[in-house]
């Protein structure tokens, strides 16, 4: 159950799962519970266990949290560690590419990001996994790594490194086409 596509109809309800997550002293739950689910229009959800997931380098499989009650974490290091998405059947189009991850104090500020096409960086950030993603969709904390555009037959990938200043946190994705100017739109 690693990839979920999900579709929520208008005024419909949550029509992905809400995460488990479990406290512990080293990643306490995210204890903040939405007041309201907004619908999302059809998204790709791929976290760290589907097959169109991999990582290289040293990565340690954690089951007691993330989306869908698993993750993967690395510690600082070189970027040796890569963790990466690789989606090839996609129709053209712009996607919207965001993650998600479980915070905590011992999380890279700056865990480093790209998004390719063909092998070629369309976007590149850091993003801090010490703090909670800021979007909410369907119940779940997102972050928005950016929008790409590809053509038909081209590979879109989502990767993170391990080239940070403390734990890296590779999750889950979620990839949704969206209309040319960022409005939602089409299924993927």
């Amino acid at each position: 159950d690693a990839l979920r596509i999900v579709r929520v109809e208008s005024g419909g309800g949550n029509g992905s799962p809400v995460p488990q997550q479990s406290a512990s002293p080293e990643q306490p739950a995210n204890e903040e519970t939405p007041a309201a689910v907004v619908p999302s229009p059809v998204a790709l959800i791929l976290d760290e266990t589907n097959a169109l997931c991999t990582t290289t380098g040293s990565w340690v499989s954690y089951n007691r949290q993330g989306y869908g009650g698993s993750l993967d974490f690395a510690p600082a290091g070189d970027g040796t560690a890569v963790a990466t998405c690789s989606m090839s059947d996609l129709v053209a189009g712009d996607y919207l590419v965001s993650a998600t991850w479980t915070p905590h104090a011992n999380r890279a500020s700056n865990t480093p990001f790209r998004l390719t096409v063909d092998g070629v960086t369309r976007t590149q950030g850091q993003i801090d996994q010490k703090v909670q993603p800021s979007d909410l969709v369907d119940g779940v904390r997102w972050e928005e790594l950016g929008t790409i555009s590809i053509s038909s037959g081209e590979v879109l990938a989502a990767e993170l490194t391990n080239a940070a200043n403390g734990y890296v946190i590779a999750d889950a994705l979620r990839i949704v086409r969206v209309e040319s100017g960022g409005g939602n739109g089409s299924p993927v």
